[in-house]
């Protein structure tokens, strides 16, 4: 191997290692201390939030309700993360931040 051949795969050695360092290090200290999910919606996935009232309503009718109980009928208002959560279980709705894309660390639930 001449000497630029062998220039050429130290170079390449060094950038790849550098990358993989930086990668890492970004990785391992860029989490710590933040929180999950970084948003939660304020309503349930493709429900709309009335901004006076703060209500959220079902446009779409989304959702397993009551027999009888028209789904577009269906207005929330958003309290705790813990009752939104029972809320979107008990009526099969999407929320997300809630019912998917939740906390990875099950020593921190959102409720307990």
């Amino acid at each position: 191997m001449d000497e630029f051949q062998k220039m050429v795969v130290g170079t390449a050695i060094a950038v790849a290692l550098l990358i993989f360092f930086i990668t890492y290090y970004m990785l391992t200290n860029t989490s710590q201390g933040s929180t999950w999910p970084p948003f939660i919606s304020p309503c349930p996935d493709y429900w709309t939030q009335d901004p006076s009232s703060g209500l959220c309503s079902n446009t779409f009718g989304l959702g397993s309700f009551a027999a009888n109980a028209n789904p577009y009928n269906q207005t929330y208002d958003p309290s705790s993360n813990c009752a939104n959560l029972t809320y979107a279980n008990q009526n099969q709705l999407a929320w997300d931040g809630l019912t998917y894309g939740v906390n990875p660390n099950p020593a921190t639930p959102i409720c307990s």
